[in-house]
């Protein structure tokens, strides 16, 4: 695991070379805690070849939500076995209302859209859990693939709440695939990798909680549009230009059409 850990370090650099943003889905609520994990806790073992469930075919009854936004719709599925408070967390507020009229205040292209900040600017968050942060989820079923839907946080691993994000980062280069194979990646997460493209570097370190099924054109569109001139409090060019709201989330059950 810690060498898992030490090539995510190591893609990082590579992914961010000649990038101009940080290329880090945070939310500005708080300063950044160590996610350094406690030398007590007992490493997770990683296996060769786990099931990727973002790829695994919807199932009769499975919740799906479609986000509508002013650039269109994008919809998703959710995986509450692996990460039960995000989806819980996400579903509870998207009833609540909370999302409707939300900004997408983050947009970097060909890595990531973000959107649920508290001021629509990118500050702050909101949880069902009377309004407190909750910890990271993490599986070795779920990776940061392209159109990964993954919680936002703030760089500790009890920062979750209400911001989300979704990975727009297409292929890989050859340097990168090779290094995950090397940096214990599973092979068919490594396999996905280079068929689909994604931003391994995220990989344990935020919460893949669910996935776009239907959509991605309309997130390249949105990850397309022109941002304003002049540095965040991330300290990029990422804000929208003109405001991208999502005017809505509805929530519903699949059903195969006959």
């Amino acid at each position: 695991m810690k060498k898992f850990v030490l090539l995510v370090l190591s893609i990082s650099m590579l992914l961010m070379a000649g990038c101009s943003s940080n290329q880090q889905p945070s939310s500005s609520q708080q300063s950044q805690p160590s996610s350094q994990q406690s030398s007590q806790e007992q490493e997770p073992q990683i296996p060769e070849n786990p099931e990727l469930y973002q790829y695994t075919d919807l199932q009769e009854g499975e919740t799906i939500a479609t986000i509508h936004t002013t650039l269109g719709d994008i919809k998703v599925r959710f995986f509450p076995d692996q990460a039960p408070k995000a989806v819980e967390n996400f579903l509870g507020l998207a009833e609540q209302g909370y999302y409707d009229n939300n900004k997408i205040h983050r947009i970097v292209k060909d890595f990531i859209i973000q959107a649920g900040s508290l001021d629509g600017e990118g500050g702050g968050g909101k949880t069902i859990y009377d309004d407190q942060p909750f910890e990271l989820e993490t599986s070795f079923n779920l990776y940061h693939f392209y159109g990964a839907l993954s919680m936002a946080n703030s760089g500790g691993n009890n920062s979750n709440s209400s911001q989300f994000f979704i990975v727009c980062q297409g292929g890989l280069d050859d340097e990168v695939i090779t290094q995950l194979e090397e940096g214990g990646w599973p092979k068919t997460a490594v396999e996905k990798y280079a068929e689909v493209g994604g931003t391994p570097t995220l990989d344990q370190r935020y919460t893949v909680f669910g996935h776009v099924i239907e959509g991605m054109d309309i997130v390249e569109e949105i990850a397309s549009q022109p941002v304003k001139d002049e540095e965040n409090a991330l300290g990029e060019k990422s804000t929208p230009a003109e405001d991208i709201l999502i005017t809505g989330i509805d929530i519903e059950e699949y059903h195969a059409e006959s």
